[in-house]
Order: C-alpha cells, then structure tokens, then sequence
C-alpha cells in the first residue's frame, strides 16, 4: 500500500504465499489476504504481487495461466485514521482475468482485473 509520505507498506498474505480458490468467492463470500498495522493518512492504491495461477478444467485437469505481470496496481482512495479499524473489499473478476492467447497457441493468460469494493 503506498501511503503520500511514507512510501509502500508491505503487508504479507498470512505469513507467506498463499492459495485462493476464486470460485468459492462468489456471492459476497471474501477471503482475507493481508492484516497489518499502517500509518494514518491518505492511501491511493493497493498493489498485489500474484506468483502464479492454475485453471482448474471442468475435467479436474490443471492448465497453467501465463501471468503478463505478476503485478497489479489497484487504484483506490481511502484514509486510515489512527487507531481505528480499517476494511478494504476486492473484487477480483476471474471471468474477464483469464483470456485466451489469440495466436492459437491455445495458452490462457491471467490478465487480473480487480477494483475496489465500495
């Protein structure tokens, strides 16, 4: 999280990387990636660091997604008062990430498109 002032603020998902099935996240169900204690003040994006993703096939067989950047940068404006309690919801829309490589390689390409949740 970059905050004016301060610079990034890392915060690691639960201790280290982590796995996230983005089907089950449907329907208002979420999943934390990240607790941490920041400096008050105004915050104008989220940055994610993504390692790798696999598409499950309806077969149960496992395609590797090939991730263009392994970085997303999630333009959002918040504040963060001290000591009180903070929530950010994201959306990370797998239907329109995953999209298949256009030069009939058949290899899917995760592009994330994810935005804040007002």
């Amino acid at each position: 999280m970059g905050v004016a002032n301060w610079g990034w603020q890392d915060a690691a998902i639960r201790g280290g990387p982590a796995t996230f099935d983005l089907l089950t996240l449907t329907d208002g169900a979420t999943a934390l990636l990240a607790s941490r204690q920041v400096p008050a003040g105004n915050y104008s994006r989220i940055h994610l660091d993504i390692s790798s993703a696999t598409l499950v096939n309806k077969d149960g067989s496992m395609t590797p997604l090939k991730i263009d950047s392994n970085k997303v940068d999630v333009p959002i404006r918040f504040q963060v008062t001290a000591a009180t309690t903070s929530t950010i919801t994201l959306d990370f829309n797998a239907a329109a990430s995953v999209q298949v490589n256009e030069t009939g390689s058949d290899q899917f390409i995760l592009r994330p498109v994810v935005t804040p949740v007002p």
